[in-house]
């Protein structure tokens, strides 16, 4: 089954000298918070995303810039996890006209990969 949560708006930590997650995305519906996108050292495995009343997403510190660039340039976003194949991603909420100010994909979802 896909589990889906739509978000809003965000807060950002990104710290030093942190062991596995020196960056994490808390995400906000409203005023209600729904989950957080940790970014974990490109070269710790990632742990499966987990899914309840709120989620938790892994991705490698690579991704950061490209997930920097949806929150940015993409609304509206929601946060996916498939709990049958076990993957967890970030998509547009809608369709988007080809040419509006897109470098990439139209409807992009990114996902996390596992192991």
């Amino acid at each position: 089954m896909i589990h889906r949560k739509a978000f809003d708006s965000y807060r950002l930590y990104y710290v030093t000298n942190h062991a596995t997650v020196p960056a994490q995305l808390l995400l906000y519906d409203g005023n209600t918070f729904v989950g957080w996108v940790y970014f974990y050292h490109d070269d710790i495995e990632l742990p499966e995303p987990t899914w309840s009343d709120w989620f938790i997403v892994p991705f490698h510190r690579r991704e950061f810039p490209t997930i920097m660039d949806i929150l940015r340039e993409e609304k509206p976003l929601f946060m996916l996890y498939n709990d049958s194949a076990k993957y967890a991603g970030i998509g547009t909420t809608e369709k988007e006209p080809i040419g509006d100010h897109e470098r990439e994909s139209l409807g992009r979802v990114l996902v996390s990969p596992l192991g």
